[in-house]
C-alpha cells in the first residue's frame, strides 16, 4: 500500500492532530511515523524506502502522509502529483503570525534567539543567504532554512501558487486551523467527504502537540507583523474567501 493523502502543511497548524485523528478512523491505516519527508529530502532514495513505512497497511484500507515541510518545498507539488497524480491533498492554514510564535516556541531550544523578535532578527542572517539554495537544492534543502524561517513559512499565497501550477483550487482540501480547533467534527466531516470514507468521528479529539508560552505573544509585535503579510493576505483571500482572513 502506498498514499493516497497527503497532508503537506502547515508547521504548528493542526496537522499532528489530524493525522492522529484519522489514524483513529477504521477505515485508515496510517504509516508508521509522521514526517517521512520523502518527496522533499529523500526523493532520490527507492520507492521501496518510502514504501517500509506503509507496511501496516491493509488492502482494504486506505493509508496516507503528513509532511509540513511539502508545502514549502517548490519541488514538492510536481513530484506527487507525477508518483500518484490521484492523491487527495490537504493543507490547513492557521494565522501566519501565531504559527510563526508557535514555530519559535517549538524549537527555541535551539534557537540563539533569546526573544521572539530577536529571533526574528536573526532569521534574516541565517535564512535569507540559503534561499537561493533551498529553491534550486532538488535533494538536500538546507535544514536551517527549514527549521526557522518563521515568517517566510506563513507567506500561504506564494506557496499555494506552486501547487496551483499543478493542481487545480477544486483539487485541494484546505481548512483553516482555527475552525478545526473550534468544530472540530464538522472539519473532520469535510476530510472524510474529501476522502470518501463513513464518517465515523475520533474518541480522542485532544489537541495535540500544543503548549502553553512562557510569555505570550505581544501586541505590539503582532501588529507589526500585519504589515509584513498584509499583501500576502489579499492575495490569499481573493483566492478563498473572506474566511481565511485572520485580521
Amino acid at each position: 500500500m502506498l498514499p493516497s493523502f497527503f497532508i503537506i502543511g502547515v508547521m504548528k497548524g493542526g496537522t499532528t492532530s489530524l493525522f492522529e485523528y484519522l489514524g483513529q478512523h477504521p477505515e485508515i491505516e496510517l504509516p508508521r511515523e509522521k514526517e517521512i519527508m520523502y518527496f522533499s529530502r529523500h526523493y532520490r532514495r527507492s520507492i521501496n524506502f518510502y514504501r517500509s513505512f506503509f507496511q501496516k497497511a491493509q488492502p482494504n484500507k486506505i493509508t496516507g502522509e503528513a509532511s509540513t515541510i511539502y508545502f514549502l518545498n517548490p519541488h514538492v507539488p510536481a513530484r506527487i502529483k507525477k508518483d500518484f497524480p490521484n492523491a487527495k491533498i490537504i493543507l490547513l492554514l492557521r494565522d501566519p503570525i501565531k504559527r510563526a510564535y508557535s514555530n519559535y516556541n517549538m524549537i527555541k531550544a535551539v534557537d540563539p534567539g533569546k526573544t521572539f523578535e530577536e529571533a526574528l532578527e536573526l532569521d534574516k542572517k541565517r535564512c535569507d543567504p540559503l534561499e537561493s539554495k533551498f529553491l534550486t537544492s532538488l535533494y538536500n534543502p538546507p535544514v536551517t532554512y527549514e527549521a526557522f524561517n518563521y515568517l517566510k513559512k506563513g507567506l500561504y499565497y506564494e506557496q499555494l501558487s506552486e501547487w496551483l501550477k499543478y493542481y487545480s483550487i477544486d483539487d485541494l482540501l484546505i481548512l483553516k486551523s482555527e475552525d478545526f480547533y473550534k468544530n472540530t467534527n464538522a472539519e473532520l466531516k469535510k476530510v472524510y467527504q474529501y476522502l470518501g470514507i463513513k464518517e465515523v468521528y475520533p474518541e480522542d479529539t485532544e489537541a495535540r502537540n500544543s503548549r502553553k508560552y512562557q510569555t505570550p505573544l505581544s501586541e505590539e509585535t503582532y501588529e507589526r507583523l500585519k504589515a509584513y503579510f498584509h499583501e500576502d493576505q489579499l492575495k490569499l483571500q481573493e483566492l478563498l474567501g473572506e474566511n481565511f482572513k485572520w485580521w
